[in-house]
């Protein structure tokens, strides 16, 4: 069994890091999420082997061209690495116990292998980051501490780490092994189908999670990116929480200031679109798990538009739909726990996700709610 060749998977650093940083400051919220669209559609667009050239880019997007040619670059060289890590490169190699079979998932920067842990013997999921040289350090140490937070939770339907470890450049991490799809997966299943998934069924499993969530505020730790793809079925259709790679744990530093966008903005709550990090607390996720709710039930989004001018309009001045528009078989104590979940203010969230369980087991077993209907007072003054 060889180990990982360095070649391979290391590169020289480059003097980006502060430049980026610096550049990325001068930019409104709005242009921050324009750029984080730019950069997205160019990634896809290298991955399908179909980018434009760099001068048109750049031509289109003036006001962005200084800030945009930096972030290119680096994208390219990502692209390239992870490319390489994906081409099979990687299969059969080894990093620490694990021997690394085929990838199963990537992100932007992270790739996720199936591994055979060859000390236990038993199939694993292994998340590295290939290309840390190459990264800001608060890329680098968000992914120290996805591992961290997840390592720290024991908790039935947290996606456990086994170990963390970093070996010729690469940090990379060990969990358990889901063997199923993510519910962003499961919902484009229900829609190709034209099916809805069991309500009874679906609430029992968002009560898992939120009992998860609940698990994980208890130790200070805030997930703030809770959406379909970070949530996993597996086989006996239990539902797991899955990448923390944008926890924040509420005593440490922030790795995010204020005009910071972080998260998926179709699931983020008003003060997390806002970019006010210092407004982001447990209450975040619970906005965020009502949204994902409501959207496998109706099989539509929440939040839409088209890009992340429209996105934040809807978000700022969001009426939460009828459910039961798209699933008439939803009662109107649902409404009032998704419209609690979601509410627009923080106070008037559900103050736990403890208690956001409480209340969906609630309706599973036909008993009364905690939440109320919001009056018509509160919703003419929340539109005042």
């Amino acid at each position: 069994m060889q180990s990982v060749p360095r070649a391979a998977m290391s590169a020289p650093s480059q003097p980006v890091a502060a430049e980026s940083a610096s550049l990325l400051s001068t930019l409104s919220v709005q242009q921050q999420v324009r750029l984080t669209e730019i950069l997205d559609e160019y990634l896809q667009s290298l991955e399908e082997h179909e980018a434009p050239p760099r001068s048109e880019l750049l031509a289109q997007h003036p006001e962005l061209a200084e800030v945009l040619a930096v972030y290119l670059d680096k994208l390219e060289q990502l692209h390239g690495l992870t490319g390489q890590a994906a081409g099979g490169g990687l299969v059969g190699q080894k990093l620490g116990d694990y021997e690394l079979k085929a990838e199963i998932g990537r992100g932007g920067m992270g790739v996720v292998f199936s591994a055979w842990d060859t000390k236990l013997d038993r199939m694993v999921a292994v998340k590295l980051l290939p290309m840390a040289d190459l990264l800001d350090e608060k890329y680098v140490q968000r992914f120290r501490n996805e591992a961290r937070a997840a390592a720290s939770l024991e908790q039935p339907h947290i996606v456990p780490v086994y170990a963390i470890g970093h070996q010729q450049g690469i940090h990379y991490y060990a969990m358990r092994l889901i063997d199923g799809p993510s519910l962003d997966q499961r919902i484009d299943q229900h829609r190709a189908q034209g099916s809805h998934p069991p309500t009874i069924r679906v609430l029992e499993q968002f009560a898992q999670v939120a009992d998860a969530l609940h698990t994980a505020h208890q130790h200070g730790i805030v997930h703030r990116d809770i959406k379909p793809s970070n949530l996993l079925l597996d086989s006996r259709q239990r539902l797991w929480l899955a990448d923390f790679g944008l926890a924040r744990f509420q005593s440490a530093t922030p790795l995010t200031q204020t005009g910071d966008m972080i998260g998926t903005m179709r699931y983020m709550s008003p003060e997390q679109a806002s970019g006010r990090s210092e407004l982001v607390d447990h209450r975040t996720d619970i906005y965020s798990l009502g949204a994902t709710l409501f959207e496998l039930l109706a099989l539509r989004p929440v939040v839409e538009g088209e890009d992340g001018p429209q996105l934040l309009r809807c978000i700022d001045n969001l009426t939460l739909p009828k459910l039961r528009k798209y699933r008439p078989d939803c009662g109107s104590e649902l409404q009032t726990v998704l419209e609690k979940a979601m509410s627009r203010g923080r106070d008037d969230r559900y103050a736990t996700a403890g208690e956001l369980a409480d209340d969906l087991r609630a309706i599973v077993a036909g008993n009364p709610i905690s939440a109320r209907p919001i009056s018509g007072w509160t919703l003419a003054q929340r539109f005042a």
